[in-house]
Protein backbone atom coordinates (compact mmCIF):
# COMPACT_ATOMS: atom_id res chain seq x y z
CA UNK A 1 0.00 0.00 0.00
CA UNK A 2 3.00 2.41 0.74
CA UNK A 3 4.22 2.29 -2.85
CA UNK A 4 -0.16 3.25 -4.10
CA UNK A 5 -0.34 6.50 -5.38
CA UNK A 6 -3.50 8.54 -4.18
CA UNK A 7 -5.19 9.41 -7.30
CA UNK A 8 -6.71 13.13 -7.52
CA UNK A 9 -9.47 14.09 -10.13
CA UNK A 10 -8.21 14.17 -13.58
CA UNK A 11 -5.28 12.15 -13.06
CA UNK A 12 -5.78 10.40 -16.07
CA UNK A 13 -5.53 13.25 -18.14
CA UNK A 14 -1.68 13.53 -18.46
CA UNK A 15 -1.28 9.53 -19.73
CA UNK A 16 -4.20 10.74 -21.99
CA UNK A 17 -3.27 10.28 -25.99
CA UNK A 18 0.11 8.73 -24.53
CA UNK A 19 1.68 6.81 -27.73
CA UNK A 20 2.49 6.46 -31.06
CA UNK A 21 -0.07 5.16 -32.86
CA UNK A 22 -2.37 4.16 -29.75
CA UNK A 23 -4.65 6.17 -27.52
CA UNK A 24 -5.95 5.85 -24.03
CA UNK A 25 -9.38 4.78 -23.84
CA UNK A 26 -11.02 7.21 -21.59
CA UNK A 27 -9.63 10.48 -22.62
CA UNK A 28 -11.38 13.84 -21.15
CA UNK A 29 -11.45 16.45 -23.68
CA UNK A 30 -12.73 18.94 -21.80
CA UNK A 31 -10.05 18.80 -19.25
CA UNK A 32 -7.37 20.37 -22.56
CA UNK A 33 -7.65 23.67 -23.26
CA UNK A 34 -5.22 23.52 -25.86
CA UNK A 35 -5.53 23.52 -30.39
CA UNK A 36 -7.82 20.74 -31.61
CA UNK A 37 -5.34 19.76 -33.99
CA UNK A 38 -3.48 16.76 -35.31
CA UNK A 39 0.20 16.94 -34.25
CA UNK A 40 2.86 14.32 -35.49
CA UNK A 41 5.84 13.16 -33.38
CA UNK A 42 8.69 11.09 -34.15
CA UNK A 43 9.32 8.62 -31.09
CA UNK A 44 12.45 9.22 -28.95
CA UNK A 45 15.76 7.59 -29.78
CA UNK A 46 15.31 4.70 -27.29
CA UNK A 47 12.75 3.33 -28.73
CA UNK A 48 14.44 2.12 -32.15
CA UNK A 49 17.06 1.15 -29.94
CA UNK A 50 14.86 -0.93 -27.51
CA UNK A 51 11.81 -1.91 -29.83
CA UNK A 52 11.50 -5.48 -28.76
CA UNK A 53 11.26 -4.18 -25.35
CA UNK A 54 9.27 -1.58 -25.84
CA UNK A 55 6.71 -3.44 -27.68
CA UNK A 56 6.35 -5.93 -25.09
CA UNK A 57 5.32 -3.03 -22.56
CA UNK A 58 2.96 -1.85 -25.01
CA UNK A 59 1.43 -5.59 -25.81
CA UNK A 60 0.79 -5.41 -22.01
CA UNK A 61 -0.72 -1.90 -21.34
CA UNK A 62 -3.64 -3.28 -24.41
CA UNK A 63 -3.90 -6.59 -22.79
CA UNK A 64 -4.55 -4.76 -19.32
CA UNK A 65 -6.97 -2.27 -21.49
CA UNK A 66 -5.02 1.00 -20.66
CA UNK A 67 -4.60 2.15 -24.18
CA UNK A 68 -6.50 1.44 -27.60
CA UNK A 69 -4.38 0.25 -31.03
CA UNK A 70 -2.57 -0.41 -33.16
CA UNK A 71 -4.25 1.92 -35.71
CA UNK A 72 -3.82 1.75 -39.91
CA UNK A 73 -5.47 5.08 -40.40
CA UNK A 74 -5.85 8.22 -37.68
CA UNK A 75 -9.20 7.17 -35.42
CA UNK A 76 -9.91 11.02 -35.20
CA UNK A 77 -8.46 13.61 -37.15
CA UNK A 78 -7.21 15.86 -34.67
CA UNK A 79 -5.53 12.77 -32.70
CA UNK A 80 -2.10 14.49 -30.97
CA UNK A 81 0.75 11.77 -30.96
CA UNK A 82 3.36 12.27 -28.57
CA UNK A 83 6.60 10.89 -28.02
CA UNK A 84 7.17 7.71 -26.90
CA UNK A 85 10.65 5.70 -25.32
CA UNK A 86 11.59 3.57 -22.52
CA UNK A 87 14.31 3.46 -20.05
CA UNK A 88 16.08 1.11 -18.02
CA UNK A 89 15.39 0.49 -14.38
CA UNK A 90 17.33 -0.23 -11.37
CA UNK A 91 16.20 -3.74 -11.36
CA UNK A 92 16.77 -4.48 -14.50
CA UNK A 93 13.71 -4.16 -16.36
CA UNK A 94 12.07 -1.49 -18.55
CA UNK A 95 10.02 1.81 -17.94
CA UNK A 96 7.82 2.71 -21.26
CA UNK A 97 7.96 6.79 -20.92
CA UNK A 98 5.85 9.40 -22.98
CA UNK A 99 7.31 12.62 -23.46
CA UNK A 100 3.52 14.50 -23.07
CA UNK A 101 5.32 17.94 -23.40
CA UNK A 102 6.83 17.78 -27.20
CA UNK A 103 6.84 20.03 -28.43
CA UNK A 104 8.12 23.02 -26.44
CA UNK A 105 4.97 25.03 -25.31
CA UNK A 106 2.93 23.03 -27.70
CA UNK A 107 2.88 19.73 -25.48
CA UNK A 108 -0.11 17.73 -23.85
CA UNK A 109 0.90 19.12 -20.51
CA UNK A 110 1.31 23.17 -21.46
CA UNK A 111 -2.79 23.12 -22.07
CA UNK A 112 -3.53 20.94 -18.52
CA UNK A 113 -4.37 22.48 -15.65
CA UNK A 114 -1.81 20.91 -12.96
CA UNK A 115 -4.27 21.09 -10.41
CA UNK A 116 -6.83 18.67 -12.71
CA UNK A 117 -3.84 16.52 -13.27
CA UNK A 118 -2.10 15.65 -9.45
CA UNK A 119 -0.42 12.15 -8.29
CA UNK A 120 0.17 12.88 -4.64
CA UNK A 121 2.75 10.05 -3.44
CA UNK A 122 3.56 9.16 -0.19
CA UNK A 123 6.01 11.42 1.60
CA UNK A 124 9.43 9.35 2.48
CA UNK A 125 9.30 12.00 5.55
CA UNK A 126 5.27 10.69 6.43
CA UNK A 127 6.09 7.27 6.14
CA UNK A 128 9.05 7.15 8.31
CA UNK A 129 7.25 9.30 11.16
CA UNK A 130 4.51 6.97 10.67
CA UNK A 131 6.37 4.02 11.47
CA UNK A 132 8.18 5.63 14.34
CA UNK A 133 4.95 6.38 15.95
CA UNK A 134 3.87 3.11 15.76
CA UNK A 135 6.90 1.23 16.94
CA UNK A 136 9.39 -1.02 16.39
CA UNK A 137 7.98 -4.34 14.50
CA UNK A 138 5.15 -2.25 12.85
CA UNK A 139 4.49 -1.09 9.04
CA UNK A 140 0.93 0.31 9.04
CA UNK A 141 -1.16 -2.25 10.86
CA UNK A 142 -0.46 -3.49 14.18
CA UNK A 143 2.52 -6.49 14.35
CA UNK A 144 0.61 -9.64 14.31
CA UNK A 145 -2.87 -8.42 13.10
CA UNK A 146 -5.14 -8.62 9.80
CA UNK A 147 -5.51 -4.87 9.43
CA UNK A 148 -2.94 -4.74 6.63
CA UNK A 149 -4.79 -7.25 4.97
CA UNK A 150 -7.93 -5.30 5.30
CA UNK A 151 -6.79 -2.16 4.05
CA UNK A 152 -4.94 -3.56 0.93
CA UNK A 153 -7.85 -5.69 -0.10
CA UNK A 154 -10.19 -2.42 0.37
CA UNK A 155 -7.86 -0.30 -1.70
CA UNK A 156 -7.72 -2.82 -4.05
CA UNK A 157 -10.72 -3.12 -4.99
CA UNK A 158 -11.65 0.84 -4.67
CA UNK A 159 -8.44 1.22 -7.44
CA UNK A 160 -10.62 -1.59 -9.21
CA UNK A 161 -14.23 0.24 -8.82
CA UNK A 162 -12.58 3.56 -10.04
CA UNK A 163 -11.02 2.04 -12.83
CA UNK A 164 -7.40 3.18 -11.57
CA UNK A 165 -4.54 0.79 -12.57
CA UNK A 166 -2.15 -0.58 -9.88
CA UNK A 167 1.36 -2.59 -9.93
CA UNK A 168 0.48 -5.10 -8.02
CA UNK A 169 4.10 -6.55 -8.47
CA UNK A 170 5.48 -3.54 -6.40
CA UNK A 171 2.89 -4.04 -3.24
CA UNK A 172 3.91 -5.56 -0.65
CA UNK A 173 2.67 -6.14 2.81
CA UNK A 174 2.02 -6.64 6.00
CA UNK A 175 5.71 -6.93 6.72
CA UNK A 176 8.84 -5.26 8.55
CA UNK A 177 10.63 -5.12 5.67
CA UNK A 178 10.21 -3.32 2.51
CA UNK A 179 11.40 -1.71 -0.55
CA UNK A 180 9.83 2.00 -1.05
CA UNK A 181 10.84 4.81 -3.05
CA UNK A 182 14.52 2.46 -3.69
CA UNK A 183 15.47 2.20 0.20
CA UNK A 184 15.00 -1.11 2.46
CA UNK A 185 12.64 -0.26 5.25
CA UNK A 186 13.06 -2.21 8.38
CA UNK A 187 10.52 -1.66 10.96
CA UNK A 188 12.43 -4.92 13.55
CA UNK A 189 15.94 -2.71 13.28
CA UNK A 190 14.39 0.77 12.57
CA UNK A 191 16.83 1.45 10.03
CA UNK A 192 17.01 3.04 6.14
CA UNK A 193 19.36 1.14 4.11
CA UNK A 194 20.52 2.45 0.60
CA UNK A 195 21.79 0.42 -2.03
CA UNK A 196 25.60 0.04 -1.89
CA UNK A 197 25.19 0.34 -6.05
CA UNK A 198 23.76 4.27 -5.66
CA UNK A 199 26.12 5.01 -2.94
CA UNK A 200 29.21 4.28 -5.33
CA UNK A 201 27.23 5.92 -8.09
CA UNK A 202 26.94 9.09 -6.03
CA UNK A 203 30.55 8.97 -4.90
CA UNK A 204 31.41 8.56 -8.32
CA UNK A 205 29.55 11.83 -9.83
CA UNK A 206 30.99 13.86 -7.14
CA UNK A 207 34.76 12.63 -7.85
CA UNK A 208 33.63 13.66 -11.10
CA UNK A 209 32.74 16.98 -10.55
CA UNK A 210 35.46 17.96 -8.00
CA UNK A 211 37.87 17.13 -11.22
CA UNK A 212 35.87 19.92 -13.59
CA UNK A 213 35.54 23.61 -13.77
CA UNK A 214 31.85 23.39 -15.50
CA UNK A 215 28.89 20.79 -16.00
CA UNK A 216 26.02 20.71 -18.17
CA UNK A 217 22.46 21.63 -16.54
CA UNK A 218 21.64 18.18 -17.30
CA UNK A 219 25.17 16.22 -15.61
CA UNK A 220 23.89 18.58 -12.76
CA UNK A 221 20.06 18.17 -12.13
CA UNK A 222 21.44 14.04 -12.85
CA UNK A 223 23.67 14.70 -9.49
CA UNK A 224 20.84 16.71 -7.37
CA UNK A 225 18.37 13.90 -8.41
CA UNK A 226 20.97 11.53 -6.27
CA UNK A 227 21.54 13.92 -3.76
CA UNK A 228 17.93 14.54 -3.18
CA UNK A 229 17.35 10.67 -2.81
CA UNK A 230 19.64 10.13 -0.25
CA UNK A 231 18.61 13.60 1.73
CA UNK A 232 15.36 11.16 2.32
CA UNK A 233 17.26 9.01 4.54
CA UNK A 234 20.17 11.76 5.77
CA UNK A 235 18.08 14.02 6.58
CA UNK A 236 20.37 16.37 7.85
CA UNK A 237 22.23 17.20 5.00
CA UNK A 238 18.80 18.77 3.21
CA UNK A 239 20.50 21.92 2.96
CA UNK A 240 23.59 21.09 1.67
CA UNK A 241 21.90 20.93 -1.62
CA UNK A 242 20.25 24.29 -2.22
CA UNK A 243 23.40 26.00 -3.39
CA UNK A 244 23.36 23.45 -6.50
CA UNK A 245 19.48 24.20 -6.81
CA UNK A 246 20.65 28.32 -6.68
CA UNK A 247 23.10 26.70 -9.47
CA UNK A 248 21.30 25.70 -12.68
CA UNK A 249 17.98 29.16 -11.56
CA UNK A 250 17.84 30.62 -15.47
CA UNK A 251 19.60 27.68 -16.91
CA UNK A 252 17.13 26.11 -19.27
CA UNK A 253 18.57 24.08 -22.00
CA UNK A 254 19.94 20.33 -20.91
CA UNK A 255 23.26 21.24 -22.89
CA UNK A 256 24.03 24.53 -21.54
CA UNK A 257 26.98 24.61 -18.75
CA UNK A 258 27.43 25.35 -15.35
CA UNK A 259 30.38 26.91 -13.21
CA UNK A 260 31.36 24.66 -10.36
CA UNK A 261 31.65 27.41 -7.62
CA UNK A 262 34.65 27.43 -4.79
CA UNK A 263 30.94 26.93 -2.75
CA UNK A 264 29.27 23.95 -4.53
CA UNK A 265 33.20 22.17 -4.40
CA UNK A 266 33.17 22.73 -0.85
CA UNK A 267 29.80 21.09 -0.05
CA UNK A 268 30.67 18.11 -2.40
CA UNK A 269 33.53 17.56 -0.76
CA UNK A 270 31.73 17.39 2.86
CA UNK A 271 29.03 15.28 0.83
CA UNK A 272 32.37 12.68 -0.44
CA UNK A 273 33.80 12.61 3.24
CA UNK A 274 30.67 11.36 4.97
CA UNK A 275 29.90 8.95 1.85
CA UNK A 276 33.59 7.33 2.54
CA UNK A 277 32.45 6.75 5.81
CA UNK A 278 28.76 6.00 5.22
CA UNK A 279 27.84 2.49 5.52
CA UNK A 280 25.15 2.79 3.73
CA UNK A 281 22.81 2.25 6.61
CA UNK A 282 20.64 5.37 8.41
CA UNK A 283 18.44 4.62 11.80
CA UNK A 284 15.41 6.24 12.26
CA UNK A 285 15.49 9.64 14.62
CA UNK A 286 13.42 9.63 17.51
CA UNK A 287 10.07 11.18 17.11
CA UNK A 288 10.49 13.72 20.06
CA UNK A 289 12.23 17.21 20.15
CA UNK A 290 14.43 17.25 22.72
CA UNK A 291 14.96 20.70 24.64
CA UNK A 292 18.84 21.57 24.91
CA UNK A 293 17.80 22.97 28.28
CA UNK A 294 16.25 19.50 29.20
CA UNK A 295 19.41 18.03 27.97
CA UNK A 296 21.42 20.19 30.02
CA UNK A 297 23.43 21.40 26.92
CA UNK A 298 24.70 24.99 26.77
CA UNK A 299 27.26 27.47 24.49
CA UNK A 300 28.66 30.73 25.28
CA UNK A 301 31.55 33.08 23.62
CA UNK A 302 32.86 36.24 24.91
CA UNK A 303 34.13 38.73 22.87
CA UNK A 304 37.38 39.88 24.59
CA UNK A 305 40.86 38.28 23.49
CA UNK A 306 41.71 36.94 26.71
CA UNK A 307 38.90 34.67 27.26
CA UNK A 308 37.16 32.29 24.85
CA UNK A 309 34.52 29.98 24.46
CA UNK A 310 32.60 27.11 26.58
CA UNK A 311 30.04 24.21 26.39
CA UNK A 312 28.42 22.62 29.12
CA UNK A 313 26.59 19.46 28.41
CA UNK A 314 24.97 16.95 31.52
CA UNK A 315 28.25 17.72 34.13
CA UNK A 316 30.21 17.21 31.39
CA UNK A 317 32.33 20.63 29.56
CA UNK A 318 35.03 22.43 27.93
CA UNK A 319 36.94 25.16 27.53
CA UNK A 320 38.70 26.55 24.50
CA UNK A 321 40.91 29.82 24.56
CA UNK A 322 40.95 32.56 21.96
CA UNK A 323 44.49 32.57 19.94
CA UNK A 324 46.36 35.25 20.92
CA UNK A 325 46.60 36.32 17.10
CA UNK A 326 43.34 37.07 17.35
CA UNK A 327 43.42 39.93 19.99
CA UNK A 328 42.18 43.41 18.24
CA UNK A 329 41.47 41.90 15.55
CA UNK A 330 38.26 42.27 13.37
CA UNK A 331 37.28 38.13 14.16
CA UNK A 332 37.05 39.10 17.42
CA UNK A 333 33.91 41.49 16.76
CA UNK A 334 31.96 38.94 14.71
CA UNK A 335 29.79 37.63 17.27
CA UNK A 336 28.35 34.81 14.92
CA UNK A 337 31.22 33.50 14.10
CA UNK A 338 32.80 33.35 17.96
CA UNK A 339 28.96 31.90 19.31
CA UNK A 340 29.49 29.41 16.32
CA UNK A 341 32.96 27.90 17.40
CA UNK A 342 31.34 26.29 20.98
CA UNK A 343 28.39 24.83 19.09
CA UNK A 344 30.60 22.71 16.66
CA UNK A 345 32.69 22.16 18.99
CA UNK A 346 30.06 20.41 21.43
CA UNK A 347 28.97 18.05 18.25
CA UNK A 348 32.21 17.11 17.82
CA UNK A 349 32.74 16.33 20.66
CA UNK A 350 29.10 14.93 22.22
CA UNK A 351 27.56 13.86 19.05
CA UNK A 352 28.12 9.95 20.10
CA UNK A 353 25.81 10.83 23.06
CA UNK A 354 23.04 12.87 21.23
CA UNK A 355 23.01 9.63 18.17
CA UNK A 356 19.75 9.93 16.55
CA UNK A 357 18.36 12.73 18.63
CA UNK A 358 16.39 15.44 17.19
CA UNK A 359 17.68 18.33 19.02
CA UNK A 360 16.09 21.63 19.72
CA UNK A 361 19.40 23.90 20.45
CA UNK A 362 19.19 27.32 22.65
CA UNK A 363 21.06 29.87 21.18
CA UNK A 364 21.17 33.84 22.66
CA UNK A 365 22.85 35.21 19.41
CA UNK A 366 19.77 35.71 16.69
CA UNK A 367 22.09 35.33 14.05
CA UNK A 368 23.42 32.68 14.72
CA UNK A 369 20.04 30.95 14.96
CA UNK A 370 19.40 31.75 11.18
CA UNK A 371 22.56 30.23 10.38
CA UNK A 372 21.83 27.14 12.27
CA UNK A 373 18.68 26.87 10.78
CA UNK A 374 19.19 27.88 7.46
CA UNK A 375 23.23 25.89 7.29
CA UNK A 376 24.07 29.08 5.39
CA UNK A 377 26.13 32.34 5.57
CA UNK A 378 27.45 35.18 3.20
CA UNK A 379 30.51 34.62 5.30
CA UNK A 380 33.52 32.31 4.11
CA UNK A 381 34.71 30.90 8.00
CA UNK A 382 31.44 30.87 9.25
CA UNK A 383 30.25 28.61 6.26
CA UNK A 384 33.50 26.72 7.21
CA UNK A 385 32.13 25.78 10.41
CA UNK A 386 28.74 24.89 9.06
CA UNK A 387 30.32 22.32 7.32
CA UNK A 388 31.92 20.68 9.86
CA UNK A 389 28.80 21.08 11.95
CA UNK A 390 26.26 19.64 9.54
CA UNK A 391 28.95 16.80 8.71
CA UNK A 392 29.56 15.85 12.37
CA UNK A 393 25.10 15.86 12.46
CA UNK A 394 25.06 13.38 9.39
CA UNK A 395 27.44 10.75 10.47
CA UNK A 396 25.71 11.16 13.99
CA UNK A 397 22.27 11.34 12.38
CA UNK A 398 21.38 14.49 14.58
CA UNK A 399 18.41 16.60 13.89
CA UNK A 400 19.27 19.76 14.79
CA UNK A 401 17.50 23.09 14.95
CA UNK A 402 17.88 26.49 16.86
CA UNK A 403 15.65 28.99 18.70
CA UNK A 404 16.40 32.37 20.47
CA UNK A 405 16.93 32.97 24.46
CA UNK A 406 18.06 35.77 26.41
CA UNK A 407 22.35 35.40 27.71
CA UNK A 408 20.57 35.55 30.88
CA UNK A 409 19.10 32.36 30.57
CA UNK A 410 22.82 31.26 29.68
CA UNK A 411 24.33 31.58 32.79
CA UNK A 412 26.93 28.36 33.07
CA UNK A 413 28.40 28.36 29.54
CA UNK A 414 28.52 32.45 30.21
CA UNK A 415 30.70 31.56 33.36
CA UNK A 416 32.89 29.35 31.19
CA UNK A 417 33.50 31.00 28.47
CA UNK A 418 34.51 34.08 30.80
CA UNK A 419 37.13 31.64 32.95
CA UNK A 420 34.86 32.47 36.00
CA UNK A 421 35.33 29.38 37.89
CA UNK A 422 34.04 29.84 41.40
CA UNK A 423 30.97 30.97 39.54
CA UNK A 424 30.17 27.84 37.37
CA UNK A 425 30.93 25.39 40.54
CA UNK A 426 28.04 27.41 42.28
CA UNK A 427 25.91 27.37 39.24
CA UNK A 428 26.83 23.04 38.65
CA UNK A 429 28.26 21.95 41.49
CA UNK A 430 27.75 18.44 39.59
CA UNK A 431 30.15 19.53 37.10
CA UNK A 432 33.20 17.25 36.41
CA UNK A 433 36.62 18.59 37.82
CA UNK A 434 37.99 18.57 34.39
CA UNK A 435 37.20 19.53 31.27
CA UNK A 436 36.43 17.07 28.10
CA UNK A 437 39.39 17.38 25.92
CA UNK A 438 39.45 19.21 22.68
CA UNK A 439 39.57 17.74 19.43
CA UNK A 440 42.98 19.03 17.76
CA UNK A 441 42.45 19.02 14.45
CA UNK A 442 39.03 21.36 14.93
CA UNK A 443 41.12 23.62 17.10
CA UNK A 444 43.91 24.16 14.57
CA UNK A 445 41.74 24.82 11.90
CA UNK A 446 39.83 27.14 14.53
CA UNK A 447 43.23 28.86 14.84
CA UNK A 448 44.02 29.45 11.71
CA UNK A 449 40.92 31.65 10.89
CA UNK A 450 41.86 35.86 10.98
Amino acid sequence: MLGSPQVTQGDHCRDSLKLDPFCHTQPKPQDHKGPRCHVFSKNLKSASEHHDELMEKISKEIKLGRIMGPFDQLPISNLHISPVGIVPKSDGGWRMITHLSYPSSQGINDFIDPDLCTVQYASFDGVVNMIANLGRGALIGRSGSDECEILMSTFSNLAGDLGVPLAHEKTSGPTTKLIFLGFEIDTLEMTIKIPEAKLEILKSLIENFLDREKVTLQEMQSLVGMLNFFSKAIRSSRAFIRRMYDAFSGVFKPHHHIRLSVGIKSDLRMWLVFLNHFNGVAYFPNTVWEDSSILQLFTDSAGSGHLGCGGYFSGSWFFLQWPKHWNNQEILRDRTFLELIPVVLAIEIWGPRLLHKKVQFHVDNLSLVSVINTQSSKSKRVMELVRHLVLRLMINNVIFRANHISSLDNKIADSISRKQWFRFKTLAPEASTRPDPLPVELVNMIYRFK
